[in-house]
């Protein structure tokens, strides 16, 4: 339950986030038109918990490479509010232990979940992965002063270009309906992204919660 643990983390983690500065460089990456930007339809599975729908996304070209993705949606059939979603960012690619994840997830809240795949792409950069790939970007980052070469920077672009599209297919599939809150979870890609964005804004800002009074120990 390694994936789950971390996404609730996450969401417990991410008011603090963020009240700290976000770099502006961050900022002005995620805001970078991305020409490459695409989703595409692949499949469609009816189950007795609800429907598994698959696309195919791709969020951006980062140095000279494709960010390509696997995006799930999970629609429990008894869905109280399609207006809301959950979404889930990790490794690997879609499969059958996620999908069970998904639809457990989806049947506990009531609305929808989307689960992001390929967070980050690797390997890259003969072979490396996790750690040692965001290690070497940094060490790039330095030797080069170009603020785009931390990984960190493509994994949170990456959620948020999936919520573009999640924003887009959501019309498709629901007579022009839309999704009004995105709760994002997950790594560190979650609690990195941007403030600036409102929808963000709003939902890191409902989440916050005063302060208790604590006694002397």
């Amino acid at each position: 339950m390694r994936f789950l643990s971390l996404a609730l983390v996450a969401c417990l983690a991410a008011p603090a986030f963020a009240q700290s500065d976000i770099p502006p460089e961050l900022n002005d990456y995620i805001k970078k038109a991305e020409p490459d930007y695409a989703w595409s339809f692949k499949s469609k599975d009816e189950t007795d918990a609800g429907a598994v729908h698959l696309y195919r996304l791709v969020s951006q070209k980062w140095q000279g490479e494709l960010w390509e993705h696997d995006l799930q949606i999970f629609v429990p059939k008894e869905a109280t509010d399609k207006s809301s979603m959950v979404i889930l960012n990790t490794g690997g690619a879609a499969g059958g232990g996620t999908t069970a994840l998904g639809l457990e997830i989806a049947r506990r809240v009531k609305y929808p979940v989307a689960v992001l795949f390929q967070i980050p792409k690797q390997p890259l950069y003969n072979g490396k992965k996790e750690d040692a790939l965001i290690a070497e970007t940094f060490v790039n980052y330095l030797e080069t002063k170009d603020a785009t070469w931390p990984l960190l920077f493509p994994m949170a672009k990456s959620v948020v270009k999936a919520m573009d599209a999640l924003q887009e297919i959501g019309k498709k599939m629901a007579a022009n309906a839309s999704v009004s809150k995105q709760t994002v979870a997950g790594d560190m890609t979650a609690v990195g992204l941007s403030r600036d964005d409102p929808t963000l804004r709003e939902i890191l800002k409902g989440k916050k919660k005063k302060k208790k009074k604590q006694g002397p120990i």
